[in-house]
């Protein structure tokens, strides 16, 4: 009997210990449950707030007709939808037990508060250009989003038509949200508001060559916008700056697989003439065609590694990453070039064609380079102007 009484009470004192213990693990940190705000764009949940976000792209089609190079421009002007996403969640580690419903208000005050810290003018756009995917009452600004037991979180998403006559506008709009109630769980005492504003709604250009075959790229010497920028680090023994890059091909002879393959000679904003060898990588990358519908080109660099180049491509701190957005423009013969993670910087450089002058303007450290020769009897294999290798 006394057994029988000793585990009665082990059991009711091991009950209640589990009990307050149970009590306790719940009222932790990390599974208290409260209601919080946060944008889709972000990438911390600390961060309160969005700026220049990128939200549309007009994408123009230059359609070119024949080989004078003759084109029409196709304009787009439809207009598009832009979602402002936010994701209105309960925090904490335990499930949700219970149907939530959460009120959400764009605060003006908040704006205002930013405003006068950033020194901008930013503006809560009309709720009549608005549309939201939960019940939004456009006279007080309120909008209830409701969590079903179980779910732990909404998205509440804000849409607004983007119009190609108004891509200004939109970089003004603001979207300051914040949580005014909720009937069950407690509003986070910090992470209870967020403001997105800065939408960039910008257009840009791509060409169409509509099955007319796209001109071979000039072969020879272009000024680099790049070069001309960077003076400080391109200049020539006597004192002049060096501004030009050079494109070759890459067949030697008669190489189907390496057709519309090219060479660029200086990269980014450093010459070939100045820096060509330099100790972290050739100042140099393969350039070949992609699309030939719209004519774009693949920028990638030598890794280390590559059997059939002697060295690998300019590598200071980082290593460049390959990019496919570079293009040719027949009618100003230039070439816009894309460089990206260079230095940890993504770069644009315009090279305008000069003609077939193979003159290297010879830079002044140990790195330099003056003659193409010099490149062949480094190991580079493929075509150079030389002409005692034609």
């Amino acid at each position: 009997m006394k057994k029988i009484r000793y585990t009665l009470i082990i059991g009711l004192m091991t009950i209640l210990f589990y009990s307050c213990f149970q009590e306790e693990w719940e009222n932790n940190e990390q599974f208290v449950k409260e209601i919080s705000i946060i944008s889709s764009e972000s990438t911390s949940a600390n961060t309160r707030e969005l700026q220049e976000i990128s939200a549309y792209t007009f994408v123009d089609t230059i359609k070119y007709l024949n080989l004078e190079y003759d084109s029409d421009t196709i304009k787009n002007h439809q207009d598009e939808p832009i979602d402002v996403i936010f994701k209105i969640g309960i925090g904490g580690s335990l499930a949700n037990e219970k149907d939530e419903v959460v009120k959400i208000k764009f605060d003006a005050e908040l704006l205002r508060k930013f405003n006068i810290l950033k020194g901008l003018d930013k503006k809560i756009p009309d709720f009549d250009l608005i549309e939201c995917n939960h019940n939004f009452n456009k006279t007080d600004s309120i909008i209830t989003v409701k969590i079903n037991k179980g779910e732990i979180s909404q998205a509440l998403k804000f849409t607004f038509m983007a119009k190609r006559k108004q891509v200004n506008e939109y970089y003004d709009y603001a979207f300051p949200i914040k949580i005014v109630d909720s009937n069950s769980y407690p509003i986070h005492k910090y992470n209870n508001s967020f403001l997105s504003s800065g939408f960039v709604v910008d257009s840009s250009t791509v060409v169409n060559w509509s099955g007319i075959p796209i001109p071979q790229l000039p072969l020879g010497k272009y000024v680099s916008a790049q070069l001309k920028g960077n003076g400080g680090e391109n200049h020539t023994p006597d004192g002049k700056q060096i501004i030009h890059k050079y494109i070759t091909k890459l067949a030697r002879n008669d190489e189907p697989e390496l057709e519309d393959h090219y060479m660029i000679w200086g990269t980014s904003a450093w010459s070939f003439g100045m820096h060509g060898f330099h100790g972290t990588g050739w100042m140099y990358n393969k350039l070949y065609l992609n699309n030939a519908d719209f004519g774009t080109y693949t920028l990638e660099p030598i890794i280390e590694g590559d059997i059939d180049f002697p060295y690998y491509t300019f590598r200071h701190n980082t290593v460049q990453k390959i990019t496919e957005e570079s293009k040719y423009d027949p009618r100003s013969k230039t070439l816009t070039v894309y460089y990206s993670n260079v230095t940890g910087q993504d770069y644009t450089d315009v090279l305008t064609y000069v003609g077939e002058d193979w003159s290297i303007d010879k830079g002044t450290t140990s790195n330099s380079c003056g003659s193409w020769h010099e490149v062949r009897n480094r190991g580079y294999k493929y075509w150079l102007p030389i002409d005692d290798e034609e």
